[in-house]
């Protein structure tokens, strides 16, 4: 009967822990598929309204959200802070001019629990090649195609 209990304890206390991992994970490919549709969403905004280009970087965006995907699967911890910095930027631009989307990408319980541990980036240049620096810093911001030749998302 103790065999019977001990191997009983051990299997769930092994399948919590990595299904909690594994939603953490979850949850963070989640929130960065959904910051490429919301920073899609910023530069429409824009594009529609073009004061709004003096307001808002999108290059900074596209930079940040390039660092989250790039450092998925290698930095948690970096990938966290660049993805956390991407929503928090989009949510303060659409509060100022876009209600309607302020309340499609704001934060649920689960992210702000999950990110009320994160710190912001430091030097976000250091994480992306110099090579990819250079591409997003010479991208046209009103080009609405100019998200096609960079990988926002992860599959």
């Amino acid at each position: 009967m103790r065999f019977f209990y001990k191997l009983t304890v051990s299997s769930l206390f092994f399948l919590t822990f990595f299904t909690v991992r594994s939603q953490g994970t979850d949850l963070l490919k989640n929130f960065i598929n959904k910051n490429n549709f919301a920073i899609r969403s910023v530069q429409k905004q824009c594009i529609a309204v073009p004061e709004l280009f003096q307001l808002v970087t999108v290059k900074e965006l596209l930079k940040y959200q390039v660092i989250s995907v790039e450092q998925f699967s290698t930095d948690k911890k970096n990938c966290m802070a660049s993805a956390y910095d991407v929503r928090k930027k989009c949510l303060e631009f659409f509060t100022a001019y876009s209600s309607a989307q302020l309340a499609v990408y704001s934060l649920s319980k689960d992210e702000l629990m999950y990110f009320s541990t994160c710190s912001d980036l430091k030097n976000p240049d250091a994480f992306i090649t110099p090579k990819l620096l250079q591409a997003i810093n010479t991208v046209d911001e009103k080009n609405p195609y100019l998200f096609n030749d960079f990988t926002l998302a992860i599959r």
